[in-house]
């Protein structure tokens, strides 16, 4: 179609330059018939001049016709080409905003996958922290088991309970007893004790200022044998 748009200039200009052609031969010749011919013959040299110029015009039309026709085709074509050119983009467009919403929620969750590591870590700390704790305890309360009379439990939820006897002098056997949870974050807690030691909390704090176990379980031993 491009080639047809590109060669109807120049038919329609050949055309006009062979009508004027013809124009001037045909004024030529009625000129010289008007001298040399009679009327009859004059009127019948007009009438097929006028057919034929009446042919050249309507091929003229014609031409124009299909000219106008190419010409809405082309711009239809066009109109077409720059829709689909903004449909392209607009779909080009989409595309990099998905993209970029991939991205920016591949990116978040990376960083939630590094701050679990990073708190399954911590978590690891804190529970290797706290095994090394209960080992490093309970090999303390081995070396006083004997010579204190204690007796270890483990009990639900990985705590320690601490048995004492010959506490009551008037019931030996009567058991007295205090539990040991680990916390967590680190540190321990005391979450049961029978009977009550109102100065519990100040032993506690001492053994975590001194770190010495002997030292706690003779307190907690005389704490008991002073309910009795």
């Amino acid at each position: 179609m491009s080639g047809l748009l590109e060669l109807l200039p120049e038919i329609y200009e050949q055309m006009k330059g062979n009508l004027e052609t013809i124009q001037q031969a045909v004024t030529s010749g009625i000129e010289q018939l008007l001298l040399t011919k009679p009327r009859q013959e004059h009127d019948s040299w007009i009438q097929i001049v006028n057919k034929a110029a009446q042919v050249i015009e309507e091929d003229h039309n014609y031409l124009v016709n299909e000219e106008n026709k190419v010409a809405a085709e082309k711009a239809e074509i066009m109109a077409l080409i720059a829709e689909g050119r903004q449909e392209k983009e607009a779909v080009l467009q989409n595309i990099n905003e998905k993209r970029a919403q991939i991205s920016l929620l591949n990116a978040e969750f990376n960083s939630k996958r590094e701050e679990l590591a990073e708190s399954q870590r911590t978590l690891d700390l804190k529970k290797s922290t706290n095994q090394q704790k209960m080992q490093h305890l309970s090999k303390a309360l081995l070396l006083f088991q004997n010579s204190m009379d204690i007796e270890v439990r483990k009990i639900k939820g990985g705590n320690l309970q601490f048995v004492f006897r010959n506490i009551n002098p008037s019931d030996p056997s009567q058991p007295c007893t205090f539990t040991i949870h680990l916390l967590p974050e680190g540190g321990f807690e005391v979450t049961d004790c029978q009977p009550p030691i109102s100065c519990m909390p100040e032993l506690l704090d001492r053994l975590r200022e001194t770190k010495a176990m002997n030292v706690f379980f003779t307190r907690v031993r005389k704490a008991f044998q002073a309910t009795f």
